[in-house]
């Protein structure tokens, strides 16, 4: 084993890894075997399903991921697990003869001790005649079509001629919670008078996104964009954001962190009524609410899982301190709470 381990973008120390002797790079066995990565969990450990994706480290042509088998089993937060195999399907187009893969994961132990590692980064050789064809156009390439359950830029198009409220959530988001009902009053309320509300959830899982909405259901209309194709380009850097479109689809206000549902709303009376907007109109979120290089920031979900919750025998504690603090800390002060997606 070398010197460490990459999670996120962390290099942590091997002397870290001894929760119950369980080496998390060692022992999540990985390879590529009938045009699919293959991870293998051994038994008394599982992997997280949002946290498993397949990308191109490098070098020329695209790649693209299927899906998976479902998961069958759900760990004690409702989130989907794979024991034992999973197969995740790959196919390319234009690669050269031998690719490197980035394969992300996350591994949880099992039981009484069980935690959950950071999300891990391990690279993989592949010959790509073992890759079968078909991958995603190149960046260059004219604009692939959306995804079956996924929106882009250029689908916006069909919202011209009305003032949009765009609103990027995610179901571990807890501002996203409360601005929720704001959203569909405005939608009740200004609907009729040209304002539409588009609600998109950036969860992985759509089962995630459906237990959200049974316990905040709303009117309006709900879009899912989990790989950011739309997210990206509006420069999506916290959690949740609001932006606001104009009647001929330009952004012309963002509202980062929620709690922002008086501004918003005057701005919309504004455009409605062909009137320039307040002066100032728009807010950012503090810096140790965006997100940073590497993590996105509908990526940071699992910052809200159990095990982030610093509770525990002392060694765990102090072991996830030492992680969060090194993780967020520079964003949020110093503090082992501080930073990220703001549901610490």
């Amino acid at each position: 084993m070398g010197p460490g381990w990459k999670a996120a973008g962390l290099l942590v120390s091997a002397g870290m890894v001894l929760m119950a002797g369980f080496d998390p790079e060692r022992e999540i066995r990985i390879s590529f075997a009938d045009g699919a990565v293959v991870l293998a969990a051994p038994p008394g450990a599982h992997l997280k399903a949002r946290f498993l994706s397949v990308r191109l480290a490098s070098g020329p042509g695209s790649l693209r991921m299927g899906t998976p088998a479902a998961a069958r089993e759900q760990d004690e937060v409702g989130d989907p697990i794979y024991r034992g195999e999973v197969r995740l399907p790959l196919a390319g187009r234009d690669l050269p003869r031998e690719v490197q893969l980035e394969v992300s994961y996350q591994p949880c132990t099992e039981g009484p001790g069980g935690v959950c590692f950071l999300p891990m980064v391990r690279q993989l050789w592949v010959y790509a005649v073992q890759i079968p064809q078909g991958g995603e156009e190149s960046p260059a390439a004219p604009a692939a079509a959306p995804a079956a359950d996924g929106v882009t830029p250029s689908s916006l198009s069909r919202f011209k001629g009305q003032v949009v409220l765009l609103d990027f959530w995610a179901s571990w988001c807890g501002p996203c919670r409360k601005t929720f009902p704001e959203l569909e009053r405005m939608h009740r309320q200004y609907g009729a008078k040209g304002l539409k509300v588009v609600g998109i959830s950036m969860d992985p899982e759509a089962a995630a996104m459906d237990r959200f909405l049974a316990s905040v259901p709303v009117s309006f209309q709900i879009e899912r964009d989990p790989m950011g194709r739309l997210a990206l380009p509006m420069k999506v850097a916290s959690m949740p954001t609001t932006l606001l479109l104009d009647r001929t689809g330009q952004v012309v206000a963002r509202f980062e962190g929620g709690d922002h549902a008086r501004e918003e709303e005057a701005a919309v009376a504004a455009l409605l009524a062909g009137q320039p907007l307040p002066k100032g109109t728009g807010a950012k979120a503090a810096e140790g609410l965006r997100s940073t290089e590497g993590l996105m920031a509908w990526d940071r979900g699992h910052l809200a899982d159990p095990v982030m919750n610093l509770s525990g025998d002392p060694l765990s504690r102090g072991l996830w301190e030492h992680i969060h603090s090194a993780k967020e800390g520079a964003a949020g002060n110093g503090g082992t709470a501080g930073g990220g997606c703001g549901c610490n």
